[in-house]
């Protein structure tokens, strides 16, 4: 069980002042996996690449993730839970509610023309509610979604969210 609550996570994964500190699409400003992980009312700002990026490895590995109140802004990916891996169902009964996520895509940290605010791949029952959704209208980004949910086996669930200035899919 790992409980993350009440933190400041803001530029974590680069130093624009170091000649190999850079940017890249491998550093995060959370890179977590395990069973029980809570991550409640933190900051995640101007990350590397991803605010929140969730590994697993095995069908069933992760369970019982709940990311909830958060704020998440800039960066280029707000939260990833799946992918990596061509195993199916590795993330199991997770939630993601009442979250914002502003501006993401909105610096380009790395680069690259991206704003994504929640990736979604190979879970098997997951609740994606009451999160706001804003300000994925940047200049340069070709590649922008608030949800994508992909190669996913089955009880996802999407409610209650809010889309507003999101330039390419909301779903």
């Amino acid at each position: 069980r790992l409980t993350l609550e009440g933190n400041l996570f803001d530029h974590n994964g680069w130093n624009e002042d170091v000649e190999k500190g850079c940017a890249t699409m491998y550093n995060h400003n959370l890179y977590l996996n395990g069973n029980d992980i809570t991550l409640r009312d933190n900051i995640l700002v101007r990350a590397s690449s991803m605010a929140v990026k969730l590994r697993s490895d095995a069908t069933g590995d992760m369970s019982g993730t709940l990311i909830e109140n958060n704020y998440i802004a800039e960066g280029e990916i707000g939260i990833s839970i799946g992918g990596n891996n061509e195993q199916t169902a590795r993330f199991v009964d997770s939630i993601i509610r009442n979250n914002v996520l502003s501006d993401i895509g909105r610096t380009q940290p790395t680069k690259r023309t991206l704003a994504w605010g929640i990736e979604v791949l190979d879970n098997d029952g997951l609740e994606i509610s009451g999160n706001y959704f804003l300000n994925q209208r940047q200049p340069g980004v070709s590649n922008s979604y608030a949800i994508n949910i992909s190669n996913t086996e089955k009880d996802i669930s999407v409610t209650g969210n809010l889309f507003y200035r999101i330039q390419g899919r909301s779903l």
